[in-house]
């Protein structure tokens, strides 16, 4: 069984193999696609219109497949229609359902088919796996969640976008978070919204002006302790040593953060931070942590590209101890830097880390 405690000031991940009676890994985790860049792009699982359910949706599924099939042999294609704010309503059972927002540590709450409303969409379904595909200018799913703790909630949408442009916008009861540009498929980066106890309504809206956007899940994700400087842009100077400051994360998964530290216990959790460095060119990178009694480690990422990875080998007691150092190269501009949970190195399992300060250094 995998542990979890609390380390002052500290980022925490854990790696390796769920424990009996845990729940599998899900292909949401290792990956976000070119978004970020944590993996290749995973397309949702589509399938044929036939498999749909409803004959609503398997009509409306072949009607644009043909039209698709027509108008790229056609020279004088009629051109597609106007966005309209009136995209036809999805059926929804009675009652509409309500979701309990999951408040455990390292735990999230992903929705799908559980909308209370909705239009412009089709439910397609194969096997376990289910996607809204984009059907109508102006779609959107509105989910109905019950919140028992109030607070700060990450708000990330599972997506595959047809081609480059692909927006969405996030609403909770109304008010408006924004908008994301989206750049292929996988998982958008958190947005943060204010939930209070009791229920309240997130609207996942695909703005008539994106191009088409399938969606195939909505994820809450619960940091506890509030995050003021969450999405922060962290200095990077080129003359001295920069330690990133640790709850100023611009995304997670599977974390919170408590009492001045982040506490993990599942695969593929990460933090990210956004850095600004003060002149492009090599850093030196290095990890303070400690482990379990077993082999642990840290998979690092620059932009989405993997800059290096460190091993740690066994701490089981003691205090937390820094990596030696390793060359990474940061561009200029602004840049995501992720730390993650790499789940094996060469082969071997990881069975966790707990993550204390993430330090730079200009290379000498």
């Amino acid at each position: 069984m995998r542990r979890l405690f609390a380390v002052a000031a500290i980022v925490a991940a854990g790696c390796g193999t769920p424990s009996a009676g845990s729940e599998p890994p899900t292909d949401d985790e290792p990956t976000q696609g070119r978004l970020d860049g944590a993996g290749p792009a995973v397309d949702p699982p589509v399938a044929p219109a036939t498999d749909a359910g409803p004959a609503m949706i398997a009509t409306a599924v072949d009607a644009r497949a043909e039209a698709a099939r027509l108008d790229a042999g056609r020279a004088d294609a009629v051109a597609p229609p106007a966005p309209t704010a009136n995209p036809t309503p999805i059926k929804v059972a009675s009652p509409a359902p309500v979701s309990t927002v999951s408040t455990s540590v390292g735990q999230t709450t992903k929705l799908i088919k559980e909308i209370s409303t909705g239009a412009g969409m089709a439910l397609v379904v194969s096997g376990t796996d289910a996607t809204w595909k984009w059907m109508q200018p102006g779609a959107f799913l509105e989910y109905t969640v019950n919140v028992t703790t109030a607070g700060r909630y990450g708000l990330a949408v599972f997506f595959h976008a047809q081609q480059a442009g692909g927006m969405v916008t996030l609403s909770v009861d109304g008010a408006d978070l924004g908008t994301q540009t989206l750049l292929a498929s996988g998982r958008a980066p958190n947005v943060m919204a204010t939930l209070k106890v009791g229920q309240s309504k997130i609207r996942v809206t695909i703005p008539p002006q994106s191009v088409p956007v399938d969606v195939s899940g909505l994820q809450l994700n619960f940091p506890k302790d509030p995050l003021p400087d969450f999405g922060k842009v962290l200095a990077v100077s080129a003359s001295a040593r920069t330690v990133l400051q640790p709850d100023a994360v611009a995304d997670f998964y599977r974390l919170q953060w408590e009492k001045q530290s982040w506490g993990c216990i599942w695969h593929y959790c990460f933090i990210e931070y956004l850095i600004e460095v003060e002149k492009p060119g090599s850093y030196q990178i290095a990890v303070k942590h400690t482990t379990f009694d077993k082999m642990g480690g840290a998979a690092i990422t620059v932009n989405g590209v993997a800059a290096t990875t460190f091993r740690f080998d066994p701490l089981p007691s003691g205090p937390a101890v820094y990596t030696p150092p390793q060359t990474i190269t940061l561009p200029a501009g602004t840049s995501r830097l992720r730390v993650a949970d790499p789940n094996r190195i060469n082969g071997e399992v990881c069975w966790g880390a707990h993550y204390v300060e993430v330090a730079l250094n200009p290379a000498p």
